[in-house]
This record gives structure tokens, C-alpha cells and sequence, in this order.
């Protein structure tokens, strides 16, 4: 295990920080998409994060319960983002697609730590030493989301590994109690 994490760690580290202006995280919509201060939706670029179901209404009109475990994943993936990043400026990396179906802003989310933090929720708590990080690798990582997206992805082959790491190291999601 400790291994994992130290490979992880470094994994996580990426070279430089993104040349433009930080945006403040003001909400955490899901583990897979943030609101900026500016009311721009972020989604995280690579990530599928569990999203919180809808109820449905059936035929006669009733509502039907949202599936309990769907629920349970998504409030964990999104306690796990909002320990990242919640109140804290990001920046923005982009692909070749800036926006998705939806007119959400597709990026790589960065955040920078001056000082050691024990960040992170659902369950998982992580010492970050000082540094730069991206939460859409963070998020992976820990298996708070899977890797995937129908855009282009850059980073999609890391982003594949570290679901995998996760899947075989039963971290966040993928353990065998949930």
C-alpha cells in the first residue's frame, strides 16, 4: 500500500502550474463538476464521477426512490472533491474541446498548496505535501470517479492507470464494502 501511494503522490505532481488567473470553487456540484465564483460549471475533464440519480415519476404518477447506492457514491465522490477544493482557487487547463454537450467548461482542475494539508472526504482523508496538484488525477486516484470521457483527453492513458491502481488497491469506491 504505501507504495501505491508514494508512486501516487509522485503521479500526482505535475510540472508547471497553468499560466492564467485563479477562479475560486464556490460550489461542488458532484465529484465530477464544480461552480466557479464567476457561475461558470466546470466538469472535470477524463473523469466520470457518480452523479446524484433523479427521481422518477412511474406511470401512475408516483415517485420512485433514487437508487441508494448511486446516491451513497455520488455524496462520497462529492465529499472527496469538496475536501480538494471547495473555497480554494483553481486553475484551468483545457483540451481540444472546451465545452461539452451541455455548454460546461471541460478542464483539468489545478489547486496549489503552500503549506502540508490533510485534505479530502467521503471517507478519505490525504496528507498533500506543498505543491501544485490536479483533482481530476486526485479523484482517480483514490477511486472517487472513473476514468473516462468522450472528449479528447490528453491524459487519458494515466488517467486509465491510476483507475486501474485504484480498482486493485479497493481505494475509495471500489472497496469491497460499498
Amino acid at each position: 500500500m504505501k507504495r501505491f501511494l508514494l508512486v501516487s503522490i509522485f503521479l500526482l505532481l505535475p510540472s508547471a502550474l497553468p499560466a492564467q488567473s485563479a477562479q475560486k470553487v464556490v460550489q461542488v456540484i458532484d465529484g465530477g463538476h464544480l461552480l466557479l465564483e464567476g457561475g461558470e460549471t466546470v466538469a472535470l475533464l477524463g473523469v466520470e464521477a457518480p452523479a446524484f440519480p433523479q427521481p422518477k415519476v412511474d406511470k401512475d404518477g408516483k415517485v420512485k426512490k433514487p437508487n441508494s447506492l448511486l446516491e451513497n457514491w455520488a455524496r462520497l465522490s462529492k465529499a472527496f472533491a469538496e475536501g480538494m477544493v471547495l473555497n480554494r482557487e483553481v486553475w484551468l487547463e483545457y483540451d481540444q474541446d472546451k465545452q461539452n454537450t451541455a455548454g460546461q467548461t471541460l478542464a483539468y482542475v489545478f489547486f496549489k498548496l503552500d503549506a502540508a494539508q490533510n485534505l479530502g472526504g467521503g471517507g478519505q482523508k490525504v496528507l498533500l505535501a506543498p505543491g501544485t496538484y490536479m483533482l481530476n488525477r486526485l479523484i482517480l486516484t483514490y477511486g472517487f470517479a472513473n476514468a473516462g470521457s468522450s472528449y479528447a483527453c490528453k491524459y487519458r492513458s494515466e488517467f486509465n492507470q491510476l483507475q486501474n491502481q485504484a480498482q486493485q488497491h479497493q481505494t475509495g469506491l471500489f472497496q469491497s464494502n460499498y
